[in-house]
């Protein structure tokens, strides 16, 4: 859905994401992500953390199958300055889970209790 006035748009698109990936390339991907895990400056118990989150999401993902497909949302307002469209607003949206699963760096930014 595209909206818009002479010097404001407004724009959604709404669609699916997919992703292929075979269970053995997963596991390699894991496998790296957890030396990288190693090598970051986290204490012994958030590395640990951080490992076994990342396992069992290899495992949660593979048993969704090789091919798998999600929702997403972008949205936009643009405002035009001198004659061009700026972006003044974007915001990409996938379900809430991805966030809540610490899929997505925004998880790193969610204060703990």
């Amino acid at each position: 859905m595209v909206d818009f006035n002479e010097d404001i748009a407004w724009v959604v698109i709404r669609g699916t994401m997919e992703k292929v990936i075979s269970e053995e390339e997963s596991f390699e991907n894991t496998v790296n992500k957890i030396k990288d895990i190693f090598n970051k400056d986290l204490d012994d118990k958030e590395k640990l953390f951080n490992i076994r989150r990342r396992i069992a999401e290899t495992f949660k993902e593979n048993a969704k199958g090789e091919n798998c497909i999600w929702p997403f949302r972008l949205e936009g307002v643009l405002i035009k300055e001198n004659n061009k469209w700026v972006f003044k607003y974007l915001q990409f949206a996938f379900p809430f889970n991805y966030i809540l699963e610490g899929k997505t760096e925004a998880a790193s930014l969610i204060k703990k209790n």
